[in-house]
This record gives C-alpha cells, structure tokens and sequence, in this order.
C-alpha cells in the first residue's frame, strides 16, 4: 500500500550543533589565547603597554565577538541564499576563476 505524498514539502529549519566541530574551535582558540599571552607578555610589560595582559586581552575581546558572530551566523537561515541566486552559462567560467584566484 502506497503513501500519499505531500505536495508541497517546506524546508523546516532545525535546531542543531556539531558540538564535536564546537569543541575543537574552542580548544584553538584556547590555546591561541595562551600562545598570545606567553608570547607577549614580556613585550607589553617592556614596551609600556599597561601591563602583560594587554594583547591577551585585546585577542580575548576579539575571540569573544567572533564567539558571537559564530553563534548569530548559526541561528540565520542560509537557505535564504539559494533563492534567485543562478549563475549564468556564460559566467560560470567567471566564477572558476574567480573561485581559484581565492
């Protein structure tokens, strides 16, 4: 006995993380904070920086705002790209190059 089939299937966004992909992301830039710190620790303190943390915390800063980019970028829909978005016969050598020149 056969199903019917829906007519018409709508793209159903669904709500989940590669927390595996998360974890190693994390543990980079853990380790790059650390390598940052280690590295400049004695040229902030040399240089008058205002202290050895200074570059440590001008790459938390950014570690942090990426941090939320990521999460922002995760929630929105990317589907919404591939609406009305055909590349041409013609452009399509275009884009290779383009693409290769990346």
């Amino acid at each position: 006995m056969l199903r019917p089939t829906p007519q018409k299937e709508e793209y159903q966004k669904k709500s989940y993380y590669d927390f595996s992909l998360l974890f190693i992301v994390l543990i980079l830039v853990f380790i790059g904070l650390v390598m940052v710190y280690s590295s400049s620790a004695y040229f902030a303190v040399k240089q008058k920086f205002g202290g050895p943390s200074y570059f440590f915390n001008r790459q938390l800063l950014a570690a942090a705002l990426g941090f939320i980019v990521m999460i922002l970028a995760s929630k929105w829909d990317y589907m919404w790209f591939t609406k009305g978005f055909y590349i041409k016969k013609k452009s399509g050598s275009r884009f290779k190059v383009t693409v290769l020149l990346l």
